[in-house]
């Protein structure tokens, strides 16, 4: 099985530790997979940032996360970044690029 299954064992130990609101403990084992351009962690990143959920407050860091999402088709994250524009949060309020989201 090797270094893959320990691979999904660890990305699976993060949404347990996100499910169960062990925040920071979610936010350290995904890190380095949204860095490795996984949309599904860069998904939980935005959210971590942008509620100071286990982690400071970041929005300018949310939504770098959240347009890396968006960039590979995750379409939760086009609805996140949707509602980042609508609200004006770590972007200018822009209603046009909101709906375009």
């Amino acid at each position: 099985m090797g270094s893959c299954s320990t691979a999904f064992a660890d990305y699976s130990s993060g949404k347990a530790a996100y499910d169960q609101e062990e925040l920071q403990k979610a936010f350290e084992i995904r890190l380095p997979y949204a860095e490795r351009d996984d949309p599904g962690a860069q998904n939980v990143m935005d959210v971590l940032y942008l509620n100071d959920l286990g982690i400071p407050e970041d929005k300018i860091a949310a939504v770098k996360q959240c347009r890396r999402a968006v960039e590979q088709g995750l379409a939760k994250a086009q609805n996140n970044l949707g509602i980042l524009y609508d609200a004006g949060v770590g972007v200018p309020k822009d209603e046009a690029e909101a709906i375009s989201w």
